[in-house]
């Protein structure tokens, strides 16, 4: 037993080399495991255990035959998506194994692995990602070595580390030393202690974060070589007695659905997902309508399949054959054209040489988050599988594409407002008067709503986008120890969202704001019961709040007269924001970086700005805000009790169970 132990750091560890022959097979060229103890008696009662489990696998392997389904394993692996994920308990079930072998036969080089985070809250510390090394280094330039458990780093070492809530799909941190933990695990979960960030941060979750051994994520590269491993363990009879046994049989890689009600028709299960599930979450019946239409578009072009007879690759092909030949603004296309239906306008299009747009790579991941979501809940009483859970969250542009797309929207041709379309927006009689009564009463705007006075009030004097006001708290509102009040912009809750981490900022807030009743109309609302700024807008996964005032704000600068060709949005508002700051730059002395920060953009490409550097905060920022010459005339003071009409209105125009509530998205107790 003593040739087994050795000591690293005055701890003993416990080591078996693997048969060469065997190395393959078990993706491994060694058993070896930390005894996490000094204590040699204490070393030798473990290891005694250990060496006897790994001898009883290598017997095993030696002697049992494979029990894989060969004939998944064998068959061919084309997949058209290469950049794309799988969970582990796909890339199991498609290879023919037990989760367990799978994980056998992932090997640690160059391994990643990640894993879907639901609004996940914990401390981020800053790392260097170099060729050689992969350690945090403090302030002050101390490189901390990995430790062989995966721990937080002390706070007291990284007084720049900061709270932070990820949602979505993330990089596990230390996948290899991750890996060796699973193999060694006996539960069918294992909790991951952090996940890395983009650029360069580690989040460390203050909760336990507990993930299915199933519900990992592996690349294409990595599923490709467990396949070959697996492979190498079949013995060369067991192959030629499975293609004596069956020799006309034919697997694909991604096989059909089964379950209760596989002979289902596709269509049939969509309208049982419209009337039993989304109807309990939507109440607009044109909206369900909507999304109905946008799910049948498969059936549309693929005919009217059995589940059963659906695959991930038929949703691939889907996705990347038919889906991208789906004109935009299909209703639009079909009244031009005189066609009804998706099939005979794409031939009409086609015939005619048009140049009608197709759907964008945005609203074509739009579609195929629907149709993920459908599957998903089939999943259960409808069928065994959910097939499409290779496709969720994998988004049909390529890593160049995305980059070419967000190239593309920061060189968009949305332009400022001049000084006389600003005089336009602010001469509404709503602006002179704090309030909507005189819109109402002459038929210009028959439900005005409070957040057409604010949202451009508060555009103008900050730039904040308007998804960043719409999801407003009361809570966000701050005030220093200095008396400065600042608007506090995060996603700390789950019904907000940000467009990146950069966009997490702190803006003061402009004196003719506090003129105008903002903080009062903020007391005034808490004082009511409410929790938002803006209690009347409704919440939606796709648009969160944004999407009344998007359709408002078109509708008013339409009726202005600005023309509707993208140039002249509510994102006006930031971009002349930025050109108000850029001419102070010089003429009052705020700086490049401020003026980044102030509006929420990348602060540079320096490694010490964007590693180090630590946000401006609301009383170093209030002087420049407070300088911010927009030009416009100051509105009349908000008219607060006319305000609070006009929200117990728009809540009792809701429909459904939203009818008379504030909507708080995924934070109302009860589901809407």
């Amino acid at each position: 037993m003593a040739d087994h132990l050795f000591r690293r750091s005055h701890i003993w560890w416990v080591r078996l080399v693997v048969p060469k022959k065997l190395r393959s097979a078990l993706a491994r060229r060694e058993f070896i495991q930390s005894c996490r103890t000094t204590d040699i008696d204490e070393a030798k009662a473990l290891a005694a255990i250990l060496l006897a489990k790994w001898r009883v696998e290598i017997l095993d392997l030696r002697l049992s035959p494979m029990t894989h389904d060969i004939d998944r394993l064998l068959a061919t692996y084309e997949d058209k998506n290469s950049d794309g994920l799988m969970t582990t308990g796909a890339a199991a079930e498609r290879l023919g194994v037990s989760i367990q072998k799978l994980f056998e036969s992932i090997g640690t080089r160059n391994l990643r692995l990640w894993c879907m985070l639901v609004w996940v809250n914990g401390w981020v510390f800053e790392q260097s990602f170099g060729d050689t090394d992969k350690t945090f280094v403090t302030p002050s330039g101390v490189r901390l070595k990995p430790t062989t458990l995966i721990e937080r780093p002390n706070l007291e070492d990284f007084p720049n580390a900061y709270e932070y809530t990820e949602h979505g799909l993330a990089e596990v941190h230390r996948a290899s030393d991750v890996l060796l933990e699973i193999k060694q695990c006996t539960e069918p979960h294992i909790t991951v202690r952090a996940v890395n960030l983009k650029p360069s941060g580690v989040l460390f979750p203050k909760e336990p974060l507990v993930i299915q051994l199933d519900q990992f994520l592996i690349d294409r590269r990595t599923f490709l070589r467990c396949k070959d491993k697996l492979n190498d363990r079949i013995p060369a009879e067991q192959i030629q007695q499975s293609k004596q046994s069956a020799p006309q049989k034919q697997y694909v890689n991604q096989f059909g659905s089964s379950g209760r009600k596989a002979g289902a028709s596709y269509i049939e299960a969509v309208d049982s997902f419209i009337t039993q599930e989304l109807s309990r979450k939507n109440g607009d019946p044109r909206e369900r309508e909507r999304y109905r239409r946008s799910l049948l578009l498969l059936s549309d072009l693929m005919g009217d399949l059995k589940l059963g007879a659906l695959t991930t690759d038929s949703l691939r092909q889907f996705r990347d054959e038919f889906l991208v030949k789906v004109p935009s603004r299909l209703n639009h296309a079909e009244a031009q054209f005189g066609t009804k239906g998706v099939v005979d306008t794409i031939k009409a299009i086609e015939e005619s040489e048009s140049d009608w747009p197709s759907l964008s790579q945005t609203e074509q991941d739009e579609r195929i988050s629907k149709l993920c979501r459908l599957f998903k809940w089939l999943k259960g009483e409808w069928l065994d599988n959910d097939i499409s859970e290779p496709l969720s969250g994998v988004s049909v542009m390529t890593k160049e594409q995305k980059k070419a797309l967000n190239r593309q929207q920061e060189e968009t041709k949305r332009k400022p407002f001049s000084n006389e379309e600003l005089a336009l927006i602010f001469g509404q009689s709503w602006f002179l008067t704090g309030n909507g009564l005189v819109a109402e009463a002459t038929g210009i705007n028959r439900s005005w709503a409070t957040f057409e006075y604010w949202f451009p009030l508060i555009a103008i004097h900050g730039g904040e986008r308007i998804g960043e006001i719409s999801q407003l708290h009361l809570d966000d509102f701050k005030q220093t120890a200095k008396g400065v009040w600042y608007l506090d912009i995060n996603e700390d809750t789950a019904d907000k969202n940000l467009k990146n981490s950069d966009s997490k900022r702190v803006v003061p807030l402009h004196p003719s704001l506090i003129e105008c009743g903002l903080i009062e109309w903020v007391q005034v609302l808490r004082k009511a019961g409410y929790r938002r700024l803006f209690p009347e807008l409704t919440w939606s996964e796709a648009t969160r709040y944004r999407k009344e005032p998007v359709r408002k704000t078109s509708n008013t600068l339409k009726a202005l007269g600005m023309e509707r060709d993208g140039s002249k949005v509510f994102h006006s508002f930031r971009h002349t924001v930025n050109n108000l700051l850029i001419r102070q730059d010089h003429a009052q002395g705020l700086s490049e970086l401020q003026r980044k920060r102030l509006l929420g953009h990348t602060a540079g490409e320096s490694v010490n700005v964007n590693s180090y550097f630590e946000n401006f905060n609301a009383d170093e920022l209030a002087p420049y805000v407070a300088k911010l010459e927009t030009g416009i005339k100051v509105p009349a003071k908000f008219d607060m009790q006319t305000g609070l009409v006009s929200i117990q209105k728009a809540l009792k125009r809701k429909k459904g169970a939203r009818r008379g509530k504030e909507d708080m998205g995924p934070l109302n107790i009860s589901k809407v």
